[in-house]
């Protein structure tokens, strides 16, 4: 099935992250967090997340480590509060177990008093025997489901206490926010206003200079935090700087207005 082919196509970025080709399982895990097969499932997403947190830190990407970092614990805060609302769920379940043997107890009674009344004691066998079956059949249900996420709450348990320390040695990493181009050239992620594709060439524009490489859109996208996003097929911008937008174009601080796209206007919002 396609959910199949999608979870081998996640392991693969595993494999990749093993023989410490980050960026290759980076491109890899962001295909699985963009798929429609992983989008209701917490756990995956958790996973995901977490995959990418450790892909982004071994490429010394602290925003973009932080920020799956974050998205993770917000993962794991909901399946939480699934598992809070569970709970209140098999307390119900139990008391209205209790409702059923109190409900038995007293049609017990009335089988003993009208013993001589064989059509009646049947009737009411029957539906004392359906009452169990539906009430054990029910707390069963219950208390699998119980199990299985007390086993899953103690594996997110290891890798969150795992998570923290590993997080916890990337906040004590020295490291410059910034990318380093094929020619060489140093660009501060923070002074990168936007990247246009020139042909075979990349112009990255910041507010204090311009810098050309040879390169695609689709390959520089990937070494960039989560904050820059393509919004035309030319042009990436960074997020943080929009300040305004029409239907046809974004504008940057300083006036800059740039084309967009209405195949790539989803990546705003």
């Amino acid at each position: 099935s396609q959910l199949a082919l999608k979870r081998i196509e996640f392991n693969e970025g595993y494999h990749y992250l093993d023989i410490k080709d980050p960026k290759k399982a980076i491109s890899i895990f962001k295909k699985s967090e963009q798929s429609k097969y992983f989008k209701n499932d917490i756990k995956s997403n958790i996973l995901i997340a977490d995959a990418l947190y450790k892909s982004y830190s071994n490429i010394k990407n602290s925003d973009s480590a932080l920020y799956y970092f974050n998205k993770r614990m917000a993962f794991e805060d909901t399946l939480k509060r699934e598992e809070n609302a569970l709970a209140i769920h098999e307390i119900d379940t139990k008391y209205q177990v209790e409702e059923k043997k109190r409900q038995i107890s007293s049609l017990k009674k009335i089988i003993m008093n009208y013993q001589e009344n064989k059509i009646l004691y049947f009737i009411l066998i029957g539906m004392v025997f359906l009452i169990a079956m539906y009430s054990f059949i029910r707390w069963k249900k219950v208390d699998i489901r119980r199990r299985k996420l007390a086993n899953e709450n103690e594996t997110l348990q290891v890798e969150h206490s795992q998570t923290i320390q590993e997080l916890e040695k990337v906040k004590q990493l020295v490291i410059e926010d910034h990318i380093v181009l094929k020619n060489k050239a140093k660009v501060y992620l923070n002074e990168l206003l936007y990247i246009k594709s020139e042909d075979h060439y990349l112009q990255l524009v910041t507010s204090k200079k311009k810098e050309f490489v040879r390169g695609k859109i689709s390959e520089i996208i990937n070494e960039l935090p989560p904050n820059f996003i393509q919004i035309h097929r030319s042009y990436i911008v960074n997020k943080n700087l929009i300040i305004s937008q029409t239907g046809n174009s974004v504008f940057l601080e300083g006036k800059i207005e740039i084309p967009l796209s209405r195949n790539f206007k989803k990546n705003i919002v």
